[in-house]
């Protein structure tokens, strides 16, 4: 919104995959910076997943994620996430997106995480939030617990909206959370 005309902004995007989103936040925030990380290649859950096992998988999507990559603004790290706090310690996020495991704890540290590198009013998404127990190979409703147990503590104040509105979405419904930081933690 208006907070974000004419600034600098600092993006914080936690779960690269082949940099689509990182891309679009390129083109949308032209003098923003726009942080990315993802595991490294060397990582067994990166290898495992997406089914970058196979040696042509991976090339393809590491050709694809370069090429995402390429704009000036973008600055991508091959990090576990679990390392955000000394990674960027003295640095304040005014717009966090985080979209890498879905799984407690590793969504529940990561949130908590992004609340350390938050300033007052920073704004965190969650991609993918099942507000129910399901739990699959890449999503579960991990996260919104977390959520929901920051905003009772009024760390959050949270709105979810439906991702998408597709007739394989109506009984298992995947939403994106809007979080406004309200108190530092």
């Amino acid at each position: 919104g208006q907070k974000f005309i004419n600034k600098n902004i600092n993006i914080l995007e936690i779960g690269t995959y082949e940099g689509e989103f990182t891309n679009f936040l390129s083109n949308v925030f032209p003098d923003g910076n726009i942080f990315t990380l993802d595991l490294p290649l060397d990582d067994e859950k990166f290898k495992e997943d997406y089914g970058r096992a196979d040696e042509k998988k991976l090339n393809e999507h590491l050709k694809l994620r370069n090429k995402n990559l390429s704009c000036d603004n973008i600055f991508f790290e091959e990090i576990d996430s679990l390392n955000l706090l000394s990674k960027f310690k003295e640095k304040k996020f005014d717009i966090i997106w985080i979209d890498g495991d879905h799984h407690a704890p590793q969504v529940q540290f990561d949130i908590f995480q992004a609340i350390k590198l938050s300033s007052l009013g920073t704004i965190i998404l969650v991609d993918d939030i099942i507000k129910n127990n399901y739990s699959n190979k890449y999503t579960s409703g991990e996260s919104f617990q977390a959520i929901e147990y920051l905003g009772r503590k009024n760390c959050l104040k949270t709105e979810y909206f439906l991702k998408r509105i597709f007739y394989s979405n109506l009984i298992l419904k995947k939403y994106i959370s809007y979080s406004v930081v309200n108190k530092l933690i």
